[in-house]
């Protein structure tokens, strides 16, 4: 009955939104949309590219000069958009204007153009990926219908979105990976630093065994990496760490965890597994700091992952974790921040002695910054080496007022979103508006007396 009460109120809304826009002429417009134009080096130098294959399969590009370069061949780099992989074609000359060249063997996929290279009075020239955007020359192979390139949407406040072709791919596939960037001087990526890491150990990977990275169709950047069995292990990857290179001064981006959180939800991919590991609920208990290990017992050898809350921002500089079990204590083994930018440490447990039982003892930074014992809420910080892995499912207390402040969050955050809607239709005046206002506030009244 509520279900039927609800879509009915939710009909009536729609219908009533839609009347609005109708009568004020307003116009929603995609502003995504890309525009390619065509640049410095494309304007001085291309007539045409073109790309077809011939009646024996092979693949055919002509190139044609706006000038008279050099008397020399010319070499053409193109790609497969459908898993990154690169070929090279000679295109010869008799006049330094037109060029023409051909290959056999291609994979099915849709091939495009990425790199022209040829001699300007004895200067090597290249042209980029985005000097060739503007003409378009892909050819399609075999039975490979044209790529359709994603195109992330960057809202406000946002300096990047990343969006995974295939977030549940198997090992030994090819994911594209479609970078949307705020800043428009970004021009390739950078592969420097701790690129992906795993939810359940914590390994990093510098590259995944990357293939290629270049321009889609619409100029976003775009990578593919291919999750060969031997560079990957069970679990999701989330991006830790994306260098950016710039056009111009600063030359590059870095951008940190804390930056690529808000990509978590489309850009994580799941290897060997459905679900993500469970993110720790560290509890304070009027302590100024909490820490929650996901496991109670486990097996030496299998990574325990420690999630750090303060009510302080100074744990976020914090790198080390530091365990004891009697007289021995360890140093973590990688430290980062999960989907909702809690602190996470992995202990790495294989020179752990089975039997005993480890807890955290203190939290410290690099220079030795150390936060006192009787500081910190320890109770779900426990673990034992064991023959067996047992997970922590719950903590051990429950904050009541922490959940009353949830809560309250909880109700501004709707309030907020609510906020945010009239604003942007503009119905904040008005009788339409008022009617609009009244029909929202009873949808958000029944959405939390089911809750």
């Amino acid at each position: 009955m509520k279900k039927s009460i609800l879509s009915k109120i939710c009909l009536i809304t729609i219908l009533t939104l839609g009347s609005l826009i109708s009568h004020t002429g307003v116009i929603i417009a995609n502003n995504n949309e890309n525009s390619i134009s065509m640049t410095e080096n494309a304007k001085n130098y291309i007539q045409s590219i073109k790309g077809e294959t011939d009646s024996g399969g092979n693949v055919r590009y002509s190139f044609i000069s706006k000038v008279e370069l050099d008397k020399e061949t010319a070499n053409l780099k193109i790609f497969n958009a459908v898993n990154g992989k690169t070929r090279e074609i000679t295109l010869k000359t008799d006049d330094g204007k037109s060029f023409l060249g051909s290959s056999d063997s291609f994979d099915s996929g849709d091939w495009k153009p990425f790199e022209l290279e040829f001699k300007d009075r004895g200067d090597i020239k290249r042209l980029n990926r985005r000097d060739l955007l503007f003409y378009k020359a892909n050819v399609l192979i075999g039975s490979t219908k044209k790529v359709e390139d994603d195109i992330p949407e960057l809202k406000d406040g946002q300096k990047i979105v990343i969006k995974a072709s295939n977030q549940h791919p198997n090992k030994g596939e090819v994911v594209k990976y479609t970078i949307k960037s705020a800043d428009k001087d970004v021009s390739e990526i950078y592969y420097s630093g701790n690129v992906w890491f795993n939810d359940r150990s914590g390994n990093i990977e510098n590259s995944l065994s990357q293939e290629f990275q270049t321009l889609d169709d619409n100029g976003n950047l775009v990578m593919y990496v291919n999750l060969t069995t031997e560079h990957i292990k069970d679990g999701v990857y989330y991006f830790n760490e994306l260098h950016l290179k710039r056009n111009t001064l600063p030359d590059y981006i870095q951008l940190n965890r804390q930056d690529l959180i808000e990509t978590d939800s489309t850009s994580k991919v799941y290897v060997g597994v459905n679900n993500e590991e469970p993110i720790g609920r560290p509890q304070l208990q009027g302590k100024k700091f909490g820490v929650y290990a996901n496991y109670k017992k486990i097996r030496r050898g299998t990574p325990v992952k420690y999630t750090i809350k303060t009510e302080e921002d100074k744990i976020r500089d914090f790198g080390f974790l530091l365990s004891n079990s009697s007289n021995d204590s360890f140093y973590s083994q990688f430290a980062t921040y999960d989907s909702e930018g809690n602190r996470i440490v992995f202990v790495d447990t294989n020179n752990l002695e089975i039997g005993k039982k480890y807890n955290v003892g203190t939290l410290g930074d690099s220079i030795g910054s150390d936060i006192k014992p009787e500081d910190i809420y320890n109770a779900d910080g426990e673990f034992e080496v064991s023959n067996e892995d047992v997970r922590r499912d719950k903590p051990e207390n429950i904050d009541t007022n922490e959940d009353k402040t949830k809560l309250n969050k909880s109700a501004t955050k709707e309030n907020n979103v609510l906020n945010k809607i009239l604003a942007n239709t503009g119905l904040l005046t008005g009788g339409i508006g008022v009617l609009t206002v009244i029909i929202l506030l009873v949808i958000v009244f029944i959405l939390r007396k089911k809750k």
